[in-house]
This record gives C-alpha cells, sequence and structure tokens, in this order.
C-alpha cells in the first residue's frame, strides 16, 4: 500500500531558521570581507571564469569553428559532450555580463528548487515556514566548497543536479517520464550516466528505456551541431588531463586522493570503487523499501564524485540536498520526543532541539566548508597537512563515510523490519 505522506509539520522551525540564518549571515560575512575578497581564489564577486568558458566557446561554434582543437580562456580548453556546446549556442544572444547574471540568478533558483524539492519528497507540507528555512539554508550553503564553487566559476552542476531531481524527487514511484531528465544531465557532461545504477536497483526498466533514449538523442544532436564531435567520442572523452591534474588539492575524487597521498595504484583504487559501489548499492536497496527517493538521488550524486577517475570539489554539489535528508531524519526524532512534552515548555524544547540539530550537521560537514569561509578547514587548509593522512583526503573521505554509514543503516533496518510484524516497506520513512 503507497501512502501520501505529505502532510507533516516542520518541527522546531524558528530553531531550524534561526541556525540557517545564522550560518547565511556568516557566509555573507565572509564573503564581503576586504581580505577574502583580496584573494582571486576567494572572491565571489567576479566573472566566473568556467561561464566565459561556456560563452567564448559558444562564439566559437556560431562562427563555425570547432569545439575541442582550441583554448577559449587562459588555455582552459571545452571538456563537456558536444550536446552541451550545442545547448550553449544560444548563450551570444546576449552580452556575456547578461549572460553571466542570468545564469547565476537560475543556478540560485534550481538550487533552491532542489533544496524544496527534498522536504516535499520527505513529506513536509507547503508553509511558509518551510520556504524560509529553504531561502536560509540556500545562503548558508554558500559557506560549503561545492556551492561556492560552483558560483565562484559559473559551473554547470547544479543545474544537472536539478535534472536528476526531476527524476527522483517528483513522485516516489512510476513517474511518467521518469528516466528523460537524467538522460538530459548525462548528455550534457558524462558524470550522471551513474544513475543508471540506482535506476536498475530500483527495478526502474521504463526510466532506463527513457535515458538510454534520451542519451543517444542528445548525441546525436551533438553531431548536428558540433563540426568536431566526432573527435570528442573518440579521443578527447578519454583524456582526463584536459579536466585537471590529481595533484591540484581542489581534486577530490578517491583516485586523486590516493595519488596525493602516495597510494597511486590503480588496483586499490579499483578495490575501493568496487566496495563503495557495493555499499551504495546496499543503501540504494533500502531506500526503495523505505521510500526514501530523496536519499537515493543525494548519495548517488556523492558516490558518483567519489569513483569518477577525475572530479573537482565544485562538482559535489549533491551535499546540498544530503544535509536536508539527514535534517529529516533528526526532525522527525525531535518530532517524537518533544510529542511528549506538551505546552510552551515542549514549543521551546522543540526550537532548542532544531537549533543544535543544524549546529550538529554543520560540524559533521565541517571537512566540506568553502575556503573563503575558512581556509585553514577548506581543502588549501586539508592539502597542505602532509602529515596527517586522513585530514589531508578529509573531503573525500567524509563522502565515503556517508556512504559506509548510510549502507550500514539500512543493513540493519532490513533485519529489524524482517522481525516487526507491522513493517510497512512502501511508507516513506525519515531515512
Amino acid at each position: 500500500m503507497k501512502t501520501d505522506t505529505t502532510v507533516k509539520k516542520l518541527p522546531g522551525v524558528l530553531g531550524v531558521f534561526t541556525a540557517f540564518a545564522l550560518l547565511a549571515a556568516l557566509a555573507v560575512y565572509r564573503l564581503t570581507l576586504p581580505e577574502v575578497r583580496a584573494s582571486w581564489f576567494t572572491n565571489l564577486f567576479k566573472w566566473p571564469t568556467d561561464f566565459k568558458v561556456y560563452y567564448n566557446a559558444a562564439v566559437a561554434l556560431n562562427d563555425g569553428q570547432e569545439l575541442y582543437s582550441q583554448p577559449f580562456v587562459r588555455g582552459l580548453p571545452f571538456t563537456y559532450p558536444p550536446f552541451s556546446g550545442a545547448i550553449f549556442k544560444v548563450l551570444p544572444l546576449v552580452s556575456f555580463e547578461v549572460a553571466a547574471s542570468i545564469w547565476l540568478a537560475l543556478t540560485a533558483i534550481v538550487l533552491l528548487a532542489v533544496i524544496i524539492g527534498v522536504f516535499r519528497e520527505r513529506g513536509y507540507a507547503w508553509s511558509p515556514g518551510l520556504v524560509l528555512v529553504s531561502l536560509a539554508a540556500l545562503v548558508a550553503s554558500f559557506n560549503l566548497a561545492p556551492i561556492f564553487g560552483t558560483f565562484f566559476w559559473g559551473q554547470i552542476n547544479i543545474f544537472l543536479m536539478g535534472l536528476v531531481a526531476l527524476d527522483f524527487l517528483r513522485r516516489r514511484t512510476g513517474n511518467k517520464g521518469g528516466g528523460i531528465f537524467s538522460g538530459l544531465a548525462a548528455g550534457i557532461k558524462l558524470t550522471p550516466v551513474f544513475f543508471y545504477l540506482p535506476l536498475l536497483l530500483g527495478k526502474r526498466w521504463r526510466a532506463m528505456v527513457y535515458m538510454t533514449i534520451t542519451i543517444l538523442a542528445t548525441i546525436g544532436i551533438g553531431f548536428l551541431f558540433v563540426p568536431d564531435a566526432k573527435a570528442f567520442w573518440e579521443t578527447k572523452v578519454f583524456e582526463t588531463q584536459r579536466i585537471g591534474g590529481k595533484d591540484n588539492p581542489g581534486a577530490q575524487s578517491l583516485g586523486a586522493v590516493l595519488h596525493r597521498l602516495g597510494c597511486d595504484n590503480q588496483v586499490v583504487w579499483l578495490v575501493c570503487v568496487i566496495a563503495i559501489v557495493a555499499l551504495f548499492s546496499v543503501a540504494v536497496l533500502g531506500c526503495y523499501r523505505r521510500g526514501n527517493y530523496s536519499m537515493i538521488m543525494a548519495l548517488g550524486g556523492i558516490v558518483a564524485c567519489v569513483i569518477s577517475p577525475f572530479s573537482w570539489y565544485h562538482h559535489w554539489v549533491f551535499l546540498v540536498p544530503l544535509f536536508v535528508v539527514f535534517l529529516d531524519a533528526g526532525l522527525n526524532l525531535i518530532q517524537t520526543i518533544t510529542n511528549k512534552v506538551n505546552g510552551v515548555l515542549g514549543w521551546l524544547f522543540e526550537q532548542l532541539l532544531g537549533f543544535a540539530l543544524v549546529a550538529l550537521l554543520t560540524v559533521v560537514f565541517l571537512p566540506f566548508v568553502s575556503n573563503a569561509t575558512n581556509r585553514k578547514l577548506g581543502f588549501f587548509g586539508q592539502g597542505a597537512a602532509h602529515d596527517n593522512p586522513l585530514f589531508q583526503g578529509a573531503f573525500t573521505f567524509m563522502g565515503v563515510a556517508f556512504v559506509v554509514v548510510a549502507a550500514g543503516y539500512y543493513a540493519v533496518r532490513y533485519f529489524t523490519d524482517r522481525r516487526a510484524t507491522a513493517a510497512a516497506p512502501d511508507v516513506a520513512d525519515s531515512l
């Protein structure tokens, strides 16, 4: 029996909002400090470099030039599949400054939509409190390196996350057209191909077919509009060094971290990848049993970054929906506790616990802090900690830890559910 659970009220909403508002204030304070803006790598108030690559590549395409035979900004090449180039051809319809401003505004809107989408998928009803918490969380997320980096560089990753979210957050099962949006995301950038796995584990056969057809369509469109599309699929797609070097502390995938730790062994990397994918599969099966599609999406995005041959820190934008999923789990626990306390005292207790929950999760997510918020704890500082391997790889290792914890949790829940005669596997749970 499937149950519509979109009836929950957001518990501890004032405490949760206050905590996010303080984090948002910290982000704004740090980003506007003169010493932060004085450093090029932490100055958010400049025109985004990667978007300039997209824009100049589009100008070149519109002039009949090739896409993969030249750099476009200070030696930076175009690294995405041809379909993305075909989409970007519309960018030069306006000036670079106007296009960049629209791009960044839409990026913020999509991120807000994903945050709200996770709350809604987790069963929360529309309310002013939900919107305010989501807005505060949006601004607070600039304390995270992936979000800061996405806006700093003008990156596309939040748009890709928004497309994947349309396949996993619209409905819990059987949404019409499921797979099309993940296919579009994979056509724009290859990494979302990983979402084939959760579709397979969920036996969403129609969605897999739609995703395949969509990817093939994007390849065909790329050949129609990009003169050297063949060069990408024959050679460029295999040249990961075009994306970046593993020595760069901003490279945050398991392979890059192992390389910097002196363990650049392909066998070790492959064994680790297989283990991580296996653990992720355990978590996904548990998520399907308990109706937690938000966790599937968020954790899938993290795992894709971990196991990818190369991932930049700003690819990890799925940390934001993962934070919201953890927040929901804690809020459900808070609701259970505070239901036993009545009156004003119960309300105050609920707000304090909501505030404390966000604070606790903030500490858990500290390895992902932006260099603009805290350079010592950010990946620059982590990369300098050559005497502490765990800290040096804290960014990526914490992502692996999330997978391990999720797999362990769902494995335990599987056995406890089997013993519970009243278990209802189709009903959405907090996790």
